[in-house]
């Protein structure tokens, strides 16, 4: 059977459309005020909190930084691995909706949203993460 090349172009393009259409949908589910809720609570009452997902590569360098090169005690903060949680995707649905950010790692630091794993490498860099953490550590 012969298609038409402006056919089988308008054809792909229709494709990638609905793919596109139905991922995003997906992305963005509704998520409960209930989640949201118990997310902003867990950030408030954790001077540290990092969620991330075990497998990651930058939510391990994210470890590392914090853990190794910063010396924070493990008993300082709070990883959350989401995908070893049964709630995970849901919580990471949450941070989406709280700060717009899809991808993991999610780092608070005093309630502050940090950033990924590349702005919390940029203010190791920049010595501006050891000034955030010194009166945690203190």
């Amino acid at each position: 059977m012969h298609i038409p090349e402006n056919l089988r172009l308008v054809l792909i393009i229709i494709f990638f459309t609905v793919l596109y259409y139905h991922r995003h949908k997906k992305e963005n589910k509704m998520v409960a005020q209930e989640t949201i809720d118990y997310v902003q609570k867990l950030i408030k009452e954790n001077k540290i909190i990092v969620f991330a997902k075990s497998y990651c590569p930058y939510s391990i360098a994210t470890r590392r930084t914090l853990f190794n090169d910063c010396k924070v005690p493990q008993s300082k903060a709070l990883v959350l691995e989401l995908d070893l949680m049964q709630d995970g995707q849901e919580i990471q649905q949450a941070l989406l909706a709280i700060n717009g950010q899809k991808t993991v790692p999610h780092v608070y630091i005093a309630g502050e949203f940090i950033g990924g794993n590349h702005e919390l490498q940029q203010i190791f860099q920049s010595g501006e993460l050891q000034k955030k953490l010194a009166p945690i550590l203190a």
